[in-house]
């Protein structure tokens, strides 16, 4: 069950560097609260902040945690169209009016700054640096639906699975020793990457013979990236990062 901790003070904000008010000067932030009101909220793990449909009347950004959009077909199934961690912004569809364009939900535990569309509106129409902010999410979000679509209908399923644990890796937070967590399950990144979970199982198991992947207790490592890339997706690290 969601938790609200109250309003959210954003000059004390630890991860305000990563979100929609990365670039408004530290001076404009008393100044916006009197018509910016976000709150932090937790969620417990598959637990739906909102459904697809629904009335896009808040956005958020991921403080700590993980959380999967998904997108639902008219027969029930569902596609996970991308997953989020820390200083990721989403929901703000609702800036140009509408509903909701996916359902979001929560990937075990997750804490979450919330805060009211029209709210958003009012910032970003009276700071340039907010409005600019939010421009470069939109542009990002579609290049990385883009590059997901390049990479389902070119890609071999391998190359597919293996740039995905690569970019994973580099982005994520980081754990001891390089180790880094990954919540979701082999159905989950089936899902993702348009893989069946049997051909999921198979190339990560090879990939362990290999020497080229590690898991234990929900945390990944990749001991040997360029060879990963080399022998797995056919081009070096550096083009595999240089993609979404």
């Amino acid at each position: 069950m969601s938790q609200q901790s109250g309003g959210h003070a954003c000059q004390s904000c630890q991860i305000r560097h990563l979100g929609v008010l990365a670039r408004l000067p530290a001076e404009h932030l008393g100044q916006i609260a009197q018509t910016f009101h976000p709150h932090v909220i937790t969620f417990g793990g598959q637990e739906t902040l909102y459904y697809q449909g629904d009335s896009a009347q808040y956005a958020y950004t991921v403080r700590s945690g993980f959380v999967k959009l998904l997108s639902m077909l008219p027969d029930g199934r569902t596609h996970i169209v991308r997953v989020l961690h820390a200083g990721d912004l989403f929901g703000f569809e609702g800036i140009v009016g509408g509903k909701y364009a996916h359902t979001a939900m929560a990937l075990a535990k997750v804490e979450v700054c919330r805060f009211a569309i029209n709210e958003l509106i009012a910032v970003k129409q009276e700071y340039p640096e907010v409005d600019s902010v939010l421009t470069q999410r939109w542009i990002q979000s579609l290049t990385k639906a883009e590059d997901m679509l390049v990479e389902l209908g070119a890609k071999k399923t391998g190359e597919r699975l293996g740039a995905f644990l690569v970019r994973w890796c580099e982005t994520a937070p980081k754990g001891i020793e390089g180790w880094v967590p990954l919540p979701l399950s082999r159905v989950e990144i089936g899902e993702l990457l348009g893989m069946t979970v049997e051909t999921v199982s198979r190339a990560l198991s090879e990939w362990k013979r290999q020497g080229l992947f590690q898991e234990r207790g929900g945390f990944i490592r990749l001991p040997d990236v360029e060879r990963l890339c080399a022998n797995v997706c056919n081009v070096s690290v550096s083009e595999v990062l240089n993609v979404g």
